[in-house]
């Protein structure tokens, strides 16, 4: 029996390990009910790929009074949904993989975990924010950028977000990717002259499936628009609150402009409290100077807008991992 503090500070992990999910999820994909001492967590997980007759797959976890405590129990949980006629969805796998991740975390927290995992075992489609608007909606949002990376498939092959963004006479530049506390991050960014180059790199981005199943890809902007003899800026949270703002206030900051900097985190079930927020900025700094970009310090004018050109390019997103 917990002492009445240790199960308030148990509690209290496991509320905000909730708070994370829905943030991650948004709430129309993540419902929540108590249950006495113990918390129901239901998930809807998508809709498995190449098999149009499938349910949307429904994870159901029973977390008991000490979760997640060191020594808990291994929560509870159903799935639904699952057609467990496909060989490749194997039951005694399935429990298998949730219980070898529960005993990996040792008294951390493996709701996350458990949900990615399962995505990348049944072949789901990955859900995001944006993916859970359009599915509740049946639109596809703004029009004026939903078809602009439509050329990707070319004879049946996809091509990488790199050459995708070649196609548009961009170059994406890709930070090393680092953990931690278990959360991986890593920067992305390109130059741009124009908004709408901005939305392409974004959507660029998004067509590799690891950017896809981050948690949060949080960007910003900075461009003067010669065509329409402005300057724009915009940033996006992707559900990391204020992430996005303060990326706009990094570039700002260090006098850059006519780029566009995305920040991807997959997070490892380790909530890292206000201090993520530093090691998002810092993930974008890193490349930002890496890059010759930081004009404060390096005194940055039009003979250096090459110097992109001389550091290092990782050669593709899959091989960052």
């Amino acid at each position: 029996m917990e002492e009445p503090q240790e199960q308030e500070s148990i509690t209290a992990r496991r509320n905000e390990e909730v708070e994370s999910l829905l943030l991650i999820y948004t709430e129309d994909l993540v419902k929540v009910m108590q249950q006495g001492d113990e918390y129901l967590v239901e998930i809807k997980l998508g809709k498995a790929e190449n098999d149009e007759n499938s349910r949307t797959v429904v994870l159901k976890i029973y977390l008991p009074p000490s979760y997640p405590s060191p020594g808990a129990e291994m929560p509870c949980f159903e799935l639904r949904g699952i057609n467990w006629s496909n060989p490749m969805h194997d039951q005694a796998h399935i429990y298998d993989g949730l219980r070898d991740i529960f005993h990996n975390q040792a008294g951390e927290v493996i709701l996350f975990p458990w949900c990615e995992w399962l995505k990348e075992e049944l072949h789901l489609l990955p859900i995001t924010h944006s993916t859970a608007a359009e599915e509740g909606s049946g639109e596809k949002g703004d029009n004026h950028d939903s078809h602009d990376c439509e050329h990707i498939i070319n004879n049946g092959s996809v091509l990488t977000p790199q050459a995708a963004a070649r196609r548009h006479g961009l170059e994406l530049i890709h930070g090393v990717p680092f953990t931690e506390r278990k959360s991986t991050f890593q920067a992305h960014l390109a130059r741009i002259t124009t908004e709408k180059d901005a939305r392409t790199v974004i959507e660029c981005l998004l067509l590799d499936r690891k950017i896809q199943r981050a948690s949060h890809n949080m960007y910003a902007f900075r461009v003067f628009d010669v065509k329409k003899q402005a300057q724009v800026n915009d940033n996006d949270d992707d559900g990391e609150n204020a992430a996005g703002g303060k990326l706009a206030e990094l570039i700002a900051v260090m006098g850059v402009n006519n780029v566009v900097i995305v920040v991807s985190r997959w997070w490892g079930g380790v909530l890292l409290g206000p201090s993520r927020f530093r090691v998002i900025n810092n993930t974008a700094r890193q490349l930002l100077e890496q890059c010759g970009m930081d004009r404060k310090e390096r005194g940055m004018g039009k003979e250096e807008e090459g110097a992109g050109h001389h550091h290092r390019r990782l050669k593709g997103v899959n091989g960052c991992k």
